[in-house]
């Protein structure tokens, strides 16, 4: 359901990721860069705007969001880090939300969505140029979001989550969603 006390702008860059998604973890893959911009947000309870910035982009297969009860096959969760208030005064260390977590789900289709081409899935290597902004659409007022106040979805678990997720579903083909698959099932 849609609050108008929620607002959310984002702002991000072209990034080069020189060493592509890097498989750091048994159970996803991370893609980081330098300068990947951010977002601001005033949440549900009026408070903000907050500032956050990108830190990194991982995903979960298959996804931890459901939407209308449905689970999807792999979920895109940007996270983002407080960095300050609407003024200099305000303190960010004062604020329990310390991280922003957007999040996109994808369904098997037939072509994958451009992003996921960017990442380069078929040899994760090198990507000289992407931007999380080529998720959302083009338009801003097609900028609907799910959100919510919540936990971290993995150890320690704590409660310092602003959890904003785009609710239409993007595809993913079975080629690409099998390289990811593949990348960190290898590990186990």
């Amino acid at each position: 359901e849609y609050d108008e006390k929620f607002k959310v702008n984002f702002r991000y860059h072209d990034f080069e990721a020189p060493h592509g998604l890097v498989n750091n973890l048994t159970w996803t893959l991370k893609l980081k860069g330098r300068n990947m911009g951010g977002l601001k947000i005033t949440d549900l309870e009026g408070c903000g705007p907050w500032y956050y910035k990108a830190n990194h982009m991982h995903m979960h297969a298959p996804s931890e969001h459901r939407i209308d009860g449905h689970q999807h096959d792999i979920e895109f969760h940007i996270v983002h880090e407080l960095i300050r208030g609407k003024t200099e005064e305000e303190d960010a260390n004062k604020y329990k939300d310390s991280l922003a977590v957007l999040g996109f789900l994808f369904k098997l289709d037939k072509k994958s969505h451009p992003f996921i081409k960017k990442m380069r899935p078929h040899d994760f290597g090198p990507i000289p140029k992407i931007n999380f902004g080529d998720l959302l659409p083009q338009n801003k007022d097609d900028w609907k979001f799910l959100h919510y106040k919540g936990s971290l979805t993995s150890p320690p678990c704590a409660d310092i989550v602003n959890w904003i997720v785009y609710p239409e579903v993007l595809p993913i083909s079975e080629e690409d969603l099998s390289h990811f698959r593949d990348a960190w099932e290898s590990r186990l």
